[in-house]
């Protein structure tokens, strides 16, 4: 690990995501493709990431423009971010799966194990994010298991792989329920300070290392 919290990866990182990209733009390996306008692989900072957004699949205007969170849930979640302290430009944003299933629907599970085997879970290799916060239900099962949102919304969490995981709910449950804005907003002000935290513990692990190194 490097000195300070800083991760090392590859010099060719924006090209590695590039090449994943337009494998998913022209992707043909679940039903999904079948009715898509474009595939929605992800945006946002690449380099030495701190956190990453993961939602459930793409809607009606991600499936236009080919961006994730483009429409009603994304103004939602632009609002919550910049009231939380953080950079909508700081972040990687994607999701489970990067076609829109039909009509919105829950993305089947054959679709999930496919999606995730052949591009979230390399996004994830590549970008190191320091936190992967779910957004929904969908994400919190697929990374931890867990499918009860009341119970593990707002808390820190590991997923079956060992990552920090926090959970919250995707920003389209406010158009169902408008008190889960301030649920929304009141967990995602929790990440900048598990942010952190996590980088103070890389430091601390990083000191331990050269300390040991020194003394041996």
């Amino acid at each position: 690990m490097a000195k300070s919290g800083a991760k090392s990866q590859s010099p060719d990182l924006a090209s590695q995501i590039s090449e994943i990209d337009a494998r998913m733009k022209n992707c043909t390996l679940c039903r999904l493709h079948e009715s898509r306008t474009n595939a929605v692989p992800g945006t946002g900072r690449i380099a030495d990431l701190d956190l990453m957004l993961v939602g459930e699949g793409p809607g009606r205007n991600e499936d236009h423009e080919g961006k994730p969170f483009v429409g009603a849930g994304g103004r939602v979640l632009d609002s919550i971010l910049e009231a939380a302290g953080l950079d909508r430009n700081e972040i990687y944003i994607t999701n489970i799966v990067k076609c829109r299933p039909p009509e919105n629907r829950k993305p089947l599970d054959d679709e999930v194990e496919t999606c995730t085997a052949y591009y979230l879970e390399k996004q994830i290799e590549l970008l190191e994010p320091r936190l992967i916060c779910t957004l929904g239900a969908t994400a919190l099962e697929y990374f931890t298991g867990e499918t009860n949102m009341a119970k593990n919304h707002g808390k820190l969490l590991r997923s079956k792989r060992g990552l920090a995981i926090f959970s919250t709910y995707h920003p389209a449950a406010v158009f169902r329920s408008n008190s889960l804005r301030e649920v929304l907003q009141a967990d995602m002000k929790k990440i900048p300070s598990i942010l952190e935290k996590l980088r103070e513990r890389e430091y601390q692990q990083d000191i331990a290392e050269f300390v040991g190194k020194s003394t041996s």
